[in-house]
């Protein structure tokens, strides 16, 4: 048989994933000048972590027991390779940094509010991914939004003191923190009708707090056995901070001025926490093929837990604080899930190129490539209205931006969940085996739409201040007329 010459070019280079489909095809050209090269040379090196150790062991992690041995050893496995792609510093540039310095601690954050959006895209295209990539400090990944826009609260409004007790530890990973916002009886969608109550006393440095928050993720660690507040069940208290949204002012003329945001320290605690009188916890239950990962959910009773007084921002600021909270954690929530919805779609479409329809591969059909095109389009207006509204954040800061925010948090998680169900269409029941993970990247996508203030929500305050633009300008233009009336103006001479 006669030999085989190769006739390409002896300078050819087989094309790498940044050569077909180069990072910056996630970054809208609008945006670019204000994306540094140091975070899109990130995103490189994110994606090739997501695509090439993430996406592979996928399947046996979604194959083996929620909380086993098996899924941990995978998830310690991938926190050991990500080192090879050097994904550690992404909120601080030097880990041997003295953040005890206050002139370290205002270097603080390494990218801006649009970079990490374009970053969490990447995070988004990989269940294991959020499992094991944290932008700051905290010692649970899965927490690394969480973690972040508390981190952000710490910088912009904790004093030296706070910024050394609180965001030190986070940024040096051994912390988490953890938010007490919603209460079982109290609409989520009016958080000014919160009723746990901190009494602040000043004299003795303490605060007295009596109330119940519920739906907060993971505060105890199981190591078998029912949770309690006993440790000889087998739990033990995650160390972490808590952001406690409380009635601390009584001033009925200003509603938005009555809320602080307090802190504890769950190390001042652990006694009251075992006791059980001054604090209980317990597990809300909940279908298991509705959890968000390998989360358990809890509520919390306060019967005048006094701690050490702490409050983050100025007494009755609770709730503006708590806004800029929520504007990031939606934007970033936001941006990940359009990472997920263009997974499903690569998924769908590698699902449709080897299933036939009628002798033909589905892939070859009109319709589905409208479909795929339509969806498409549908997340790149979501990724352009995320990154108009984060810019606009970081410019004009976040009551500016409470428009955009609202309309990218109201239309990405339904455009997401639209997405994800007509992949799962594409799979057919398949969809719903153990192994795939289209069902829990919907589950992801749903909560979506009642976390960090529900669609309903949203939509009535967006219509509300519309309206009231509206009328302004009605009102302007109809003054404006009337005194040109009045003036003459416009009149025609007989």
């Amino acid at each position: 048989m006669p030999a085989i010459l190769d006739s390409r070019p002896k300078t050819y280079k087989k094309p790498t994933i940044d050569d077909i489909d180069p990072v910056t095809n996630y970054i809208p050209a609008l945006v670019r000048d204000r994306v540094s090269q140091e975070c899109i040379e990130m995103c490189s090196k994110l994606r090739k972590f997501v695509i090439y150790n993430c996406k592979p062991r996928e399947e046996q992690y979604l194959n083996s027991e929620p909380k086993s041995e098996e899924r941990e050893r995978i998830i310690q496995e991938l926190l050991e390779s990500k080192k090879d792609y050097d994904l550690i510093f992404f909120f601080d540039n030097d880990n041997d940094a003295d953040y005890g310095n206050s002139a370290c601690i205002d270097r603080l954050p390494k990218f801006n509010y649009l970079e990490y959006g374009i970053l969490y895209q990447f995070v988004g295209k990989s269940i294991l991914a959020s499992k094991v990539i944290s932008f700051c400090g905290g010692n649970t990944y899965s927490k690394s939004i969480n973690n972040m826009s508390a981190l952000e609260l710490f910088l912009h409004y904790g004093d030296n003191n706070q910024k050394t007790e609180f965001a030190i530890p986070m940024i040096n990973k051994k912390r988490d923190v953890e938010f007490f916002i919603s209460e079982k009886d109290v609409a989520s969608s009016d958080i000014l009708n919160i009723n746990t109550n901190c009494n602040l006393d000043f004299k003795t440095n303490k605060m007295i707090i009596n109330g119940k928050k519920w739906f907060i993720p993971d505060i105890l660690k199981l190591n078998g056995g029912n949770p309690n507040n006993n440790n000889n069940s087998g739990c033990y208290y995650a160390e972490a901070y808590w952001i406690i949204l409380a009635v601390t002012e009584h001033d009925e003329n200003n509603i938005y001025k009555k809320h602080s945001l307090v802190m504890v320290d769950t190390q001042n605690i652990i006694d009251k926490l075992n006791d059980g009188k001054e604090i209980s916890i317990s597990r809300i239950t909940t279908d298991d093929s509705c959890l968000f990962g390998d989360s358990c959910y809890y509520e919390v009773e306060f019967n005048n837990l006094e701690v050490p007084l702490c409050v983050l921002g100025g007494r009755g600021d609770g709730f503006h604080v708590l806004q800029e909270k929520s504007s990031l954690v939606k934007i970033y929530e936001c941006m990940k899930l359009v990472g997920m919805g263009e997974e499903a779609l690569q998924r769908a479409n590698e699902r449709a190129s080897q299933r036939k329809v009628y002798g033909s591969k589905l892939q070859k059909s009109e319709h589905f490539k409208f479909e795929l095109a339509k969806h498409k389009i549908s997340l790149q207006n979501c990724r352009l209205q995320l990154c108009n509204a984060a810019v606009k954040l970081q410019i004009e800061g976040f009551k500016a931006a409470k428009q955009e925010i609202a309309i990218s948090k109201i239309v990405t998680p339904q455009t997401v969940c639209h997405v994800i169900d007509w992949a799962m269409q594409i799979f057919g029941c398949s969809s719903f085996t153990k192994n795939n993970p289209l069902w829990e990247m919907y589950n992801n996508a749903r909560a979506d739409r009642v976390n960090e203030t529900p669609d309903e929500a949203l939509l009535s305050q967006l219509g509300k201040n519309e309206i009231l633009l509206m009328n302004k300008v009605l009102n302007l233009h109809i003054e404006e007329n009337s005194t040109r009336c009045t003036n003459g103006i416009g009149r025609k001479k007989r």
